[in-house]
């Protein structure tokens, strides 16, 4: 059965804003396991991709998905910081087939 990796970061960012987005919000705006999969803006988005691919039986496993709103750009650190819980999430889950990712 194909293992396809499901996560994103979901952000609406702007350099108008002076305040810059955190890696402490980030931790906060975190889902991870059953919360990431099963949210409506990556789960639903996977479900329609797979039928109209024709895809049946993959076997989801999740990675992060953060759902940061509207803010400023990024700090380093937090960049940083996301690029890690994608790293460990991938080294948590083992190979998988296909990763989604909804930026």
């Amino acid at each position: 059965m194909p293992r396809v990796a499901l996560g994103g970061l979901i952000a609406c960012t702007n350099s108008f804003v002076r305040q810059r987005r955190t890696a402490e919000e980030l931790r906060h705006a975190m889902r991870l396991g059953d919360d990431a999969i099963g949210s409506p803006t990556v789960g639903g988005t996977i479900k329609a991709c797979a039928e109209t691919l024709g895809l049946r039986g993959c076997e989801s496993v999740p990675l992060p998905l953060i759902l940061s709103g509207i803010s400023g750009c990024l700090t380093t650190e937090a960049r940083q910081w996301t690029l890690a819980q994608f790293r460990e999430g991938l080294d948590r889950i083992g190979p998988v087939d296909a990763i989604f990712l909804q930026l």
